[in-house]
């Protein structure tokens, strides 16, 4: 099986004004003394690659 990677990196793509931008955020480092590292990710379901659908902006529009 070929598998083709379309991703986007999401922290440098254009976001639409008014959209929040991406944010990384460590909530954990090891590096800080804890036991163990953790990241959180915030970012709009509509930024970098994506399927729009009629439902966007159509209030009864088909959904994907």
């Amino acid at each position: 099986m070929k598998i083709y990677d379309i991703s986007q990196e999401v922290f440098s793509c254009e976001v639409y004004p008014g959209d929040p931008v991406p944010k990384k955020t460590a909530l954990k480092s090891m590096q800080e003394g804890e036991v163990y590292n953790l990241t959180a990710f915030s970012m709009c379901a509509h930024n970098g690659t994506h399927i729009d659908a009629p439902f966007h902006f159509i209030k009864d529009g088909k959904t994907v």
